[in-house]
């Protein structure tokens, strides 16, 4: 008898795993992947996604890295324009 009530709680946990797994991994899309759906240019929602991940290094998290593609960066005038005045000084060496 405790047996099969093992087994059967065995077979629900086993269940819900796999309902969540599902749904988790049906429900994965990058900030960068939902922003260009919406319309945002390519360059503009794949920064916004590497800001993202850079802040929340920034504030400690164990799970992002600090991101920047510093050749597109260089490349862009709007972004020089934009950051001007704004003091930058650290960044150089973000990867």
């Amino acid at each position: 008898m405790i047996k099969k009530e093992l087994k059967h709680e065995t077979a629900d946990a086993q269940c819900i795993i796999l309902i969540f797994s599902v749904m988790t991994l049906t429900g994965c899309a990058t900030q960068s992947e939902t922003m260009k759906s919406q319309g945002y240019p390519v360059a503009y929602a794949e920064g916004f996604e590497d800001g993202c991940h850079s802040g929340k290094k920034a504030v400690g998290s164990y799970f992002d890295q600090f991101k920047k593609d510093v050749p597109r960066f260089n490349k862009d005038r709007i972004a020089h324009v934009a950051l001007k005045g704004i003091d930058t000084r650290g960044l150089e060496n973000l990867k």
